[in-house]
């Protein structure tokens, strides 16, 4: 036995709906049995976290849903409205098994709001027996330019044993200018389209396509501004405190812009070079603090999975204190961000990177930057490579930190001239270089925490129950991070080896441009 047929059918005006309850009528007994009115907000994360994955979230008067793109449900859970959702919010609902891998740290914020109107009506034969069901919807989206958008749409069900009359019905539909909607006229996708937001509008990962015939000048500026309209795209989310990773991507950005003057220090004018990067290094420096407070909350549950639960409980403390010291570090960042050092800084960058006039445009640099980039690769390439192949067990944790802050550059110099070569060839190698890079990141960051919590224990006075309880489970904590710290050193020889192999690095782009044997 079939299963009962569904059509869900759009119309261009409100007219057409309206006309056809009209039209139905003189084929059905036409009963409406029901009128709802709700406002469902959409959400997605600031990097469409759940758009990349198919889904899409909304919340109405009292609960939240989570469907697909084409708004089919796939769960649904009771909860107050709220300006911005994190998975753990609603911890208690089995829509935090679906979101956690989705969006991870990051906060849903709203995109828009949509009016929702639905009639429900019955059609009846002449015997007044249901023999189709039908639903009319009418959305309204107001647009951020003040703008109003209108979405009528009408959904016939059929009912077993009645065939013919839901072909009529649906026949009546189509006569009177429904048609069946695509995917991309989705209500949500429609509703994008006057919210502000493009989906995929925003990525974290940096991707500019340069020629390869372009000179040193004009691609440092365009790496330059791309970099500052990253900062500028996590300000406002940054300020509000939204969620950590806008001031991820923001000091992200930073770094790179710091590592870009650092590469081409020898071939852009010295005077502007030292002052931008003096700039960014401050503005590293103001926004530093907020984020290491970050980590360590953001890891408190993991924390508390390490040691003994009769210890875990000592770390409130810690956590209580940090979350206070995080709460002056914002003030000062938000100030930072707010002060005219802030604003010339990005003044001057537009101006070294746009005008005619600028320095960056001189002769000197208007070179192929291809050429550049090639001798740049190699060289880093090799210095990573020797300066790698000669750690031993003997070597102390600090030449391993080197090597993961050059590692670090060398891979910014990738990503900003990816385009030169080959995509499959660049991404192999990135990949081999992030294994390594992850390696050398968990040992520095496991080295970081064991001094920051130590320090922390040093620090402690009295013998209160309370103080004994902290210090006890900064104890347990410091010795779980040693042997984690001991595995992962122990670790790099493999990662490393796996990295330089005889069979791996020619198959590397840079092996490949130079020649590298």
């Amino acid at each position: 036995m079939r299963k009962p047929r569904s059509t869900a059918l759009i119309f261009g005006e409100a007219n057409q709906s309206s006309a056809l309850i009209e039209r139905l009528g003189e084929h059905f007994i036409v009963e409406q049995f029901d009128e709802t009115n709700t406002i469902r907000r959409y959400f997605d994360t600031f990097d469409w976290r759940l758009y990349r994955a198919k889904r899409l979230f909304y919340a109405g008067a009292d609960t939240i849903s989570l469907c697909t793109l084409n708004e089919s449900p796939v769960g649904r859970a009771a909860a107050a409205p709220a300006e911005s959702y994190f998975w753990w919010d609603i911890a208690d609902s089995p829509l935090a098994e679906w979101l956690a891998p989705i969006i991870g740290v990051r906060a849903l914020i709203p995109l828009f709001s949509a009016q929702l109107s639905t009639a429900c009506y019955r059609l009846l034969n002449k015997d007044q027996k249901i023999v189709v069901r039908v639903e009319v919807e009418t959305t309204v989206v107001d647009g951020v330019d003040g703008d109003q958008l209108h979405m009528h749409g009408v959904s016939f069900e059929e009912v077993r044993g009645y065939d013919e009359q839901y072909d009529t019905a649906t026949s009546i539909g189509a006569a009177c200018g429904g048609q069946a909607p695509a995917q991309k006229a989705s209500r949500f996708i429609n509703g994008l389209s006057v919210s502000g937001r493009t989906p995929l509008d925003y990525t974290s990962k940096f991707a500019i396509a340069l020629p390869p015939e372009i000179p040193i000048g004009r691609a440092v500026s365009a790496i330059f501004l791309d970099l500052a309209g990253t900062m500028k795209r996590n300000h406002d989310g940054v300020m509000n405190d939204v969620d950590s990773e806008f001031l991820h991507d923001f000091r992200v950005a930073v770094r790179r812009a710091r590592s870009l003057l650092s590469l081409f220090r020898k071939v852009l004018p010295e005077a502007e070079c030292d002052w931008f990067q003096q700039e960014f290094k401050w503005l590293g420096s103001v926004t530093g603090p907020v984020r290491d407070i970050d980590v360590y909350l953001l890891a408190r549950q993991h924390y508390s999975t390490m040691i003994p639960a009769s210890l875990s409980g000592g770390l409130a403390p810690f956590f209580d204190e940090l979350a206070g010291h995080r709460k002056a570090h914002l003030s000062a960042l938000r100030g930072a961000l707010a002060s005219q050092r802030y604003q010339r800084l990005h003044e001057r960058l537009h101006e070294f990177c746009t005008h005619e006039e600028s320095p960056l445009f001189t002769e000197m640099r208007a070179g192929r930057c291809k050429k550049l980039v090639d001798e740049l690769i190699l060289k880093r390439f090799k210095r990573f490579v020797r300066d790698g192949g000669a750690i031993t067990d003997d070597s102390v944790d600090e030449v391993l930190h080197r090597l993961r802050i050059n590692g670090k550059k060398f891979r910014y110099l990738l990503e900003f001239f990816s385009s030169f070569y080959a995509p499959e060839d660049m991404s192999r190698f990135v990949r081999h270089m992030k294994k390594l890079q992850d390696n050398l990141g968990d040992f520095n960051d496991l080295s970081v925490q064991q001094d920051m919590l130590l320090g922390k224990l040093d620090e402690l006075s009295g013998r209160g129950k309370r103080t004994m309880k902290l210090a006890a489970a900064l104890g347990g904590l410091i010795a779980v991070l040693a042997d984690r710290h001991r595995v992962v050193r122990g670790e790099f020889n493999a990662t490393y080896a796996a990295f330089a192999t005889e069979q791996n690095i020619p198959k590397h782009p840079i092996a490949q441009v130079h020649g590298h044997r």
